[in-house]
């Protein structure tokens, strides 16, 4: 996700920004490849965080934790549009980008610490 992220700094690139106010073509290329990209991360990203979720919480409380994840999601969803609106207002594209960069290197941060390091001890599944 950290790397999709990075292609919009190319945006800060005033030559590269001008090409995409000119050209349509180039601006739906570029967007749809940095979506893709993103997306197809995040569905990746999704797999891992459902799976992780599975195992370390409780079957009885599985329904629990979900709806109030889900309702969390669309609070942070609700205020990361109010951010972003605000931070686009500015019409100084680095700013939203880079606060994009830093909340990807947070989550990854925040993965890291939490996921455990487990090496998997294959000679003891085989016997």
């Amino acid at each position: 996700m950290l790397g999709s992220i990075i292609l919009m700094f190319l945006m800060v690139n005033t030559t590269f920004f001008k090409f995409l106010q000119i050209s349509n073509l180039g601006m739906i290329i570029y967007f749809s490849t940095v979506a893709f990209l993103f997306e197809l991360c995040f569905s990746t990203y999704y797999v891992f965080f459902t799976s992780f979720n599975q195992r370390k919480v409780d079957k009885q409380f599985l329904g629990r934790f979900y709806s109030i994840l889900i309702m969390l999601l669309g609070l942070g969803r609700i205020i990361g549009s109010m951010l972003y609106g605000f931070l686009f207002d500015m019409n100084i594209i680095f700013y939203p980008i880079m606060v994009a960069c830093i909340g990807m290197i947070l989550k990854l941060l925040l993965n890291l610490l939490v996921t455990p390091n487990e090496s998997i001890d294959f000679k003891a599944e085989v016997l």
